[in-house]
């Protein structure tokens, strides 16, 4: 059973989309499947991505459904035009369903005599992040939902243009920030200049995905990085940033050879003047 297909076939999902739903899969899995692809349909992809294209800027129409494995370790999806309410009433019936996360608010569900899927799928409805000004830095992030709230707008709250894509259950690519194209270039790219400063985590996440991807984050985003990082004392620790920057940045290979060059410099400058280097 392929990767869509295992969703379109999930108990209860048929329901949802005959009551109006949109239903769209987002996040590692989308990004985890075009890694994961053949190289040569990779390669195809690659070189007819801009003939594909449609004018309005968003979907790229393929069947590579067809070709997509569940590889990655969550399944998440958003769904459009329905109430939590409306989706819990609905896979009640067809297995078992629990709500996490009092300001993210993500359906756990586990459908019941369905082995295609080993693990909960993670159901949201569409969200907007907004800054609270009389709160700082990212506890100042505040989470809206609404199932009439646009994809464009749920993606574009997310950290990296890698993450930022979506697929639907009849296999659209709907990538606004191009990050399959930034998947092939092996670069991390934040979605906006203010991704640092709503979420400081995001600093240890991109840093994490340069070693696991053995990506470059791009130039834009590493100065971001540079000048902001320095509040990710306020989520664990200055200490612990600069651990991780030095065992996983002891070359300049993980950043943009033009930030690279500059990147013994700025080290000593964010963390106070320490004389080691990262190189």
């Amino acid at each position: 059973m392929q990767f869509i297909d295992t969703i379109n076939k999930c108990p209860g999902i048929s329901e949802l989309i005959g009551l109006g739903a949109e239903i769209y899969l987002v996040g590692g899995i989308v990004r985890d499947s075009f890694l994961d692809l053949h190289s040569n349909l990779h390669s195809n992809l690659h070189s007819n991505l801009h003939s594909n294209l449609q004018t309005e800027g968003m979907y790229v129409r393929s069947d590579i459904h067809r070709q997509l494995d569940i590889e990655s370790n969550d399944i998440d999806i958003i769904v459009r035009l329905l109430s939590l309410d409306d989706i819990i009433s609905i896979l009640k019936n067809y297995g078992s369903i629990n709500m996490v996360g009092s300001s993210f608010r993500v359906l756990k569900y586990i459908p019941h005599g369905y082995n295609y899927i080993n693990q909960p799928i993670n159901i949201t409805i569409s969200r907007k992040d907004f800054m609270d000004n009389k709160e700082e830095r990212h506890k100042g992030i505040k989470t809206y939902h609404d199932q009439n709230i646009t994809l464009l707008s749920d993606l574009g709250r997310r950290d990296f243009t890698i993450n930022a894509m979506a697929l639907t259950l009849d296999g659209q690519l709907i990538d606004p920030f191009n990050g399959l194209q930034d998947l092939r270039d092996k670069i991390i790219r934040i979605v906006s200049p203010s991704s640092f400063i709503e979420n400081s985590l995001r600093i240890l996440r991109g840093i994490r995905f340069t070693s696991r991807f053995n990506f470059k984050i791009d130039k834009d985003s590493w100065e971001l990085i540079i000048n902001n990082y320095q509040t990710i004392g306020t989520l664990s620790g200055e200490r612990i940033i600069k651990e991780l920057i030095v065992r996983l940045f002891p070359t300049e290979t993980a950043c943009s050879d033009s930030v690279g060059n500059n990147w013994d410099i700025s080290f000593r400058s964010a963390t106070g003047g320490s004389e080691r280097r990262a190189r």
